[in-house]
């Protein structure tokens, strides 16, 4: 259906550009701009439409951008803005929901996204740099520093002075599973390995050659590699496998 167009009668801050003339847009603002100011301590669903009609009109009232009237038109800050979007658009209320709860959701929101990003840039690629994370994840580099002492602070326990697990905790072999160099240089930082921790950092030594020398992880045996590719061989490669095990054995 064909929107109405509102020749006369007060503007509200309800109706869209498309129902009032071009020339009433500047009021249509400031009546959503009263809306924002009254309304938006207890519930600000309707932000959604408001950003939607700020893409519509900025140009033609005169702002430099839709943030530009964001800030200068809505009285808003746009970054606020960003995140309530952000959890608008992911939970979708039916209820009202405070302006403030909504920035703090998106926040938590984009933290999280961000945390996933990392964690799959170092999961893809052990040895990427913290550079290199930032590069595939469109984060800054401070960023991804910041969310790989987050995720470490996060995966490993806090260790006693003389750097030994407490009690209860698993084995530092484990803790060092799929955390990848990043992970490694910040571990290695923070238990006072500043110098191999550094290697790591300039390419001089890999990631998993510092964490064995420092006894993160422990060198797999040839046993433990055969037990692992086992359970991945059909049943006529493990009836071979064991005709080959009995040749071996008869030449001992």
């Amino acid at each position: 259906m064909a929107s109405v167009i509102i020749d006369s009668g007060p503007v509200e801050a309800t109706h869209r550009p498309d129902e009032v003339p071009k020339e009433k847009w500047r009021m249509l603002m400031r009546a959503k701009q009263s809306f924002i100011n009254t309304n938006f301590v207890y519930d600000c669903r309707c932000l959604l439409d408001f950003v939607k009609d700020a893409e519509l009109m900025w140009e033609e009232i005169g702002f430099e951008s839709v943030n530009d009237m964001i800030e200068n038109g809505y009285d808003l800050d746009p970054e606020e803005v960003e995140m309530a979007l952000i959890w608008l658009n992911k939970r979708s209320p039916t209820d009202a929901v405070r302006y403030s709860v909504a920035i703090e959701g998106g926040r938590i929101q984009q933290r999280k996204e961000s945390e996933r990003k990392v964690q799959q840039a170092i999961d893809s690629n052990h040895d990427a740099t913290q550079e290199q994370i930032a590069e595939i994840t469109g984060l800054t580099q401070p960023r991804v520093c910041q969310i790989i002492n987050e995720l470490l602070t996060k995966k490993t326990p806090k260790l006693n002075n003389h750097g030994g697990l407490r009690d209860g905790q698993g084995s530092s072999d484990n803790l060092a599973k799929g955390r990848g160099k990043p992970y490694t240089i910040a571990r290695l930082k923070r238990d006072g390995h500043v110098e191999l921790a550094n290697d790591v950092e300039s390419g001089k030594m890999s990631a998993r050659q510092a964490a064995l020398q420092v006894g993160y992880i422990k060198e797999r045996t040839p046993f433990q590699h055969i037990l692992t590719h086992l359970k991945k061989l059909d049943r006529h490669e493990i009836i071979d496998l064991a005709g080959r095990v009995d040749l071996i054995l008869r030449t001992k």
